[in-house]
């Protein structure tokens, strides 16, 4: 159980942080924070760009970000997820090029 709950809080405090980033970036998740996964964060991308087109940039980068499932497609939106073995390393350039 231990083992689980500090898995949980570092993944809660990397999806917090990812959340931040996001509104830094001037984009707006979709559910308010004290209802999302703690673990994924869904938002349109920024007006400049369509939901293919930003997860494109995002692959370009070296990040695989979700948004061609038919659900978000359908919406023009896109998910960051931070859950397995993500660490706030490893994704530390993401959050520099959203935050630019």
């Amino acid at each position: 159980p231990a083992l689980r709950e500090a898995r949980f809080a570092q993944i809660r405090d990397l999806g917090g942080r990812l959340r931040e980033c996001v509104r830094n970036a001037g984009l707006t998740p979709m559910a308010p924070d004290d209802i999302a996964s703690p673990a994924i964060v869904t938002f349109a991308p920024p007006v400049t760009q369509t939901a293919a087109e930003f997860v494109g940039t995002c692959r370009r980068w070296g990040y695989e970000i979700a948004g061609q499932s038919g659900y978000l497609a359908d919406r023009g939106l896109v998910q960051i997820a931070v859950m397995g073995h993500v660490t706030a390393g490893q994704i530390r350039g993401l959050f520099e090029r959203l935050s630019g």
